[in-house]
This record gives structure tokens, C-alpha cells and sequence, in this order.
């Protein structure tokens, strides 16, 4: 298993390399680019195959609703994440998929909040375990939806490749059924203005569960020609160097 197997079968791979524009191109061959509300700016990002990141601060990216799956259909969406500061419920989106509307439709997002990321649906939202995370350190953040699944109590968060105990935040599961807008965002809801405060990179889309290992290759970035996660330069980064905060990814200082 390689980055570029995974890549070509992919729904959009975003790499977000670029260093200027507002457009950030799909390179799956799909032709799913992403529109930045306003200019790219970059920092140093998480891995030597993502040598920057998009750094986010009134800023979002709208996407085709082509390159993501609703309903309750089987589905993996990972990208590395960088957070600038943590919020509380649902201030500063990561992503937002979908939104409310007849049968019961319900959006997917995720957030930083308390020191942990938190996944919201309409009426529900849980959440990975608290004060572990940091500001100014790179995580690999995959939202896994598995095949069979029914209800928002399903779906799987995995930091660094290894999957989190999720605990109940705000109310209670729902039915499973993501209704797509005509665009999804990375870096803020589609009806309001909850700016994430960060750096995005590397982001890509599947419809199916990714298995644990095809996940851990997102991280590691087998068969990239890269070194396992280091990057040039600032900041604190995921790469595979040694264990810490218990997320099972083996969390690397990049500094």
C-alpha cells in the first residue's frame, strides 16, 4: 500500500501545496479543485511530501459535493490539521459536510475544542479525549464512517493512525443521513462565520472505510520518497519518531 495507490482511487486528493491563487487542485484526476475564499498564504508544514501548509484565519474552501458521500454510505475524509488556538462547542470549524434539510438530513464537521477535536452532526456531538492535544502541533486527523453504519454513534475518529475513544458531548445519536450541500467547506460552516484558526494540509476524500493500515499510510507517507514526517523547519509536527499524548501515533518534534 502507497500514498499513490490510495490517491487513485480517491474521491480528491488535495495535497494544498500551493503557494499562492484561491485555487487548490485536485491531483486524483477527478478535476475537484477547491475555491479559497481569498489569497493562499503558506506555512511550514507537517511532512517532508507536505513540506507547507494553508494557513486558515477568515478563510474557507469550498468543494464540489461530487468528491464526498451522503446519506449513510461508508466513507473516510483525513487531513493534517495544525490548530492556532482551541474553542469551545462548535466555534472554529475544521470542515463542515452537509446541513440540515427534508428527511432528516444532517451535516458532518469537526472542530478544535478543549484541547481535543470534536465531531458534530446536527443534534450530537462527541468528542476525543481532552487536553491532549496541542496548539502549534501538526495531527493527522482522519473521520471514518464504516460500511453498515446507522446511527452518529458509528463513526471513528483516528489521530496519527490510531483510533480514539469518543465520548458524548452534547446530545444523543442520530440517524446517520448527510445531506450534501453544493459545496463542502474546509475552515468554516456553509451558514455562518466560524473560521478555523490554523493550517490545513494534505486532505483527501474516499467512499469507503479506510482499514487501519491504509490510514497509517496517510501518515507515514509509504511509498512518498519522504522520511516518515520531517519537514524543514517551525513549529511541532507528527512525523514517526517517538510516542507521546497516548494518541498511538508516534509523534515527532519538529521544531
Amino acid at each position: 500500500m502507497s500514498l499513490e495507490s490510495l490517491k487513485a482511487e480517491a474521491l480528491g486528493w488535495w495535497e494544498m501545496q500551493e503557494a499562492s491563487g484561491t485555487t487548490i487542485a485536485d491531483t486524483s484526476g477527478n478535476g475537484r479543485d477547491g475555491a479559497a475564499s481569498s489569497a493562499i498564504t503558506t506555512r511550514t508544514g507537517p511532512t517532508a511530501w507536505l513540506p507547507t501548509g494553508i494557513v486558515f484565519a477568515s478563510k474557507q474552501v469550498a468543494f464540489p459535493a461530487a468528491a464526498f458521500v451522503g446519506g449513510s454510505g461508508a466513507r473516510t475524509y483525513a487531513l493534517w490539521v495544525q490548530c492556532d488556538y482551541f474553542g469551545y462547542d462548535t466555534s472554529y470549524n475544521i470542515a463542515c459536510f452537509g446541513s440540515l434539510g427534508a428527511g432528516g438530513g444532517v451535516k458532518l464537521g469537526v472542530c478544535p475544542e478543549d484541547d481535543a477535536f470534536s465531531v458534530f452532526f446536527q443534534n450530537h456531538r462527541v468528542i476525543t479525549p481532552k487536553s491532549a492535544l496541542s496548539t502549534g502541533v501538526w495531527y493527522h486527523l482522519t473521520i471514518r464512517v464504516p460500511a453498515g453504519a446507522t446511527t452518529t454513534d458509528d463513526v471513528e475518529v483516528l489521530i496519527n493512525g490510531m483510533q480514539q475513544t469518543l465520548s458524548n458531548e452534547a446530545g444523543s445519536a442520530q440517524t446517520l443521513n448527510t445531506l450534501l450541500e453544493t459545496s463542502q467547506w474546509l475552515g468554516n460552516d456553509p451558514v455562518g462565520s466560524r473560521y478555523f484558526g490554523g493550517a490545513l494540509a494534505g486532505f483527501c476524500a474516499f467512499d469507503r472505510a479506510l482499514n487501519d493500515a491504509e490510514v497509517l499510510t496517510l501518515v507515514t507517507g509509504a511509498g512518498s520518497g519522504g522520511d516518515g514526517g520531517e519537514g524543514g523547519g517551525g513549529g511541532e509536527s507528527a512525523g514517526l519518531r517517538r510516542r507521546v499524548l497516548g494518541l498511538g501515533g508516534n509523534l515527532g518534534l519538529r521544531r
